[in-house]
């Protein structure tokens, strides 16, 4: 009778260590999930950041190429 009684006790002290070690590992995988959306999220407002940059960069070119090409030939001779 003890030794059935010891076997059930070590089952469920299996059963609860299990579960624990389970509840465990879904915590960490969950922290490293928000770990990396961080990251992502932190990559993509960077690369917004370039993208509006080089969209400035770009409109300032086509400004200079405009007013180039609509002033007159010649200023310096007067």
């Amino acid at each position: 009778m003890a030794a059935a009684e010891d076997l059930k006790l070590k089952e469920r002290l299996t059963k609860i260590h299990r579960k624990r070690s389970v509840n465990e590992q879904l915590s960490s995988r969950d922290q490293r999930a928000w770990e990396r959306l961080d990251l992502e999220i932190l990559k993509r407002d960077i690369k917004k950041d370039d993208n509006f940059l080089a969209d400035q960069i770009c409109e300032v070119k086509n400004k200079k190429a405009e007013i180039l090409t609509t002033m007159p030939p010649d200023h310096s001779s007067a």
